[in-house]
């Protein structure tokens, strides 16, 4: 299969703490990444998108003992 896709995967394992972080992508500014799962409501598909910034980081923020999974759309 010649296509290649970017997946992120953010998890926080702290019980009381959320955590913001700024992940690295290789795609370029404005790219979007679609949610595929969120812990927080696995029976809910999506959420908000991630737009990556002008270094290609997304910025992700989760709640105590949450993960989230989402897809590059570009």
């Amino acid at each position: 299969r010649g296509e290649r896709v970017e997946y992120l995967a953010a998890f926080n394992n702290s019980r009381v703490r959320a955590v913001r972080a700024q992940l690295p992508t290789s795609q370029p500014e404005g790219a979007r990444f679609a949610a595929l799962f969120d812990s927080r409501s696995p029976d809910a598909a999506g959420g908000p998108d991630l737009v990556a910034g002008g270094d290609g980081k997304v910025e992700v923020t989760l709640a105590p003992l949450q993960f989230a999974l989402w897809r590059a759309t570009a």
